[in-house]
């Protein structure tokens, strides 16, 4: 505990304030990246739905060779 209170530059009684803190900025970064990834998965969604090709009214897309 000691140490932990030496780098969060508080004292022992004053711990749960900044573990709060990095507990909330930790939450945020995890849900920003989600919301990045979701991005990301759209994009590559769009990009597989633009490739395909029609047929016979149906949109078709080869799959990748292994």
């Amino acid at each position: 505990m000691n140490r932990i209170a030496k780098q969060l530059q508080a004292s022992r009684a004053e711990l749960p304030d900044p573990i709060a803190g990095l507990l909330d900025r930790l939450k945020s970064a995890d849900r920003e990246n989600q919301r990045l990834r979701e991005q990301a998965d759209r994009a590559r969604a769009g990009d597989l739905a633009a490739d395909a090709t029609d047929v016979d009214g149906t949109p078709c897309r080869a799959a990748p060779d292994a």
